[in-house]
């Protein structure tokens, strides 16, 4: 039995917990028109109306935009309803997965400042530690297309900004260098893969794991140039007979977020070794 109770706009936008405002863009738009006009003028609002504004603003709160709505008001039908919330609901995973990757963005970027600053890694003399396993996607170097050294390097930014996008992995775009293991024991610093970090093993041909284990680690602070650190390293595996076992590691734990200055750089180098 419909109610016979009539409200003004005004009341009707407390009803509603909206503003006169949105109920006069619904009527400029023909989404929700008042149902009554008085002789002075005043629009007014059936009660039952509340249930086409609850319509309305459910559909807007998933992302439909007022148009579609207001299509689907027009022929409500369990059809094009289901159709039209399978859209919005593929919609809304993007979004999760754009908020999910902005969010990891922000975390990592907070722990790598944090492991930079906090003293877990010594910047006095190499140490030492077990570091738990991460996965990577690691673009080579030899798949530069550009000749300025720049250049070359943005385009591989994009190639594994492309990848992970593709393949759905989430990154924080955190850079890392991957250099070659021989050449670094013998005082040459050669630069194989440029990587970032990913959340998860992949089917990419670009996807390396870096293992848990020990690694000889020292942190470069405030120096674009890292190569007094290559030196300090070298000094220090040759003092205490260590041996890398395998690909030498070095990752931008500043970012871009702070490598404006040269004094924020922070740059943690990793080498796999044998045993603590």
């Amino acid at each position: 039995m419909k109610s016979s109770q009539l409200f003004t706009s005004g009341e009707f936008a407390k009803l509603c917990n909206t503003s006169k405002v949105t109920l006069r863009h619904y009527k400029e738009i023909g989404l929700l028109l008042p149902a009554f006009e008085g002789e002075n003028g005043y629009q007014y609002y059936e009660a039952e109306q509340f249930y086409d504004y609850y319509l309305i603003h459910i559909l807007k709160k998933t992302g439909t935009p007022l148009a579609q709505i207001h299509s689907y008001m027009e022929n409500q039908n369990p059809s094009s309803l289901l159709e039209l919330l399978r859209r919005q609901r593929q919609k809304l995973q993007q979004k999760m997965q754009e908020l999910e990757q902005m969010e990891q963005v922000v975390l990592r970027s907070m722990e790598n400042i944090e492991q930079g600053i906090n003293g877990k890694f010594s910047q006095n003399t190499p140490s030492v530690l077990f570091l738990e396993e991460e996965h990577l996607i690691a673009i080579p170097v030899s798949e530069l297309s550009e000749e300025d050294e720049e250049l070359a390097f943005i385009s591989l930014l994009h190639k594994y900004s492309s990848v992970c996008l593709t393949e759905s992995l989430i990154t924080d775009y955190q850079t890392g260098a991957i250099l070659n293991e021989d050449d670094f024991c013998s005082g040459k610093q050669t630069v194989t893969h440029i990587y970032t970090k990913i959340d998860k093993p992949s089917d990419s041909p670009y996807y390396r794991h870096k293992p848990a284990g020990y690694y000889l680690t020292f942190l470069d602070r405030g120096h674009w140039d890292t190569r007094a650190s290559f030196e300090v390293l070298l000094q220090y595996m040759k003092e205490n007979q260590i041996r890398a076992n395998g690909a030498v590691f070095e990752y931008d734990l500043a970012g871009y977020l702070l490598n404006g200055q040269e004094k924020n750089t922070m740059s943690l180098f990793m080498i796999p070794v044998s045993s603590k």
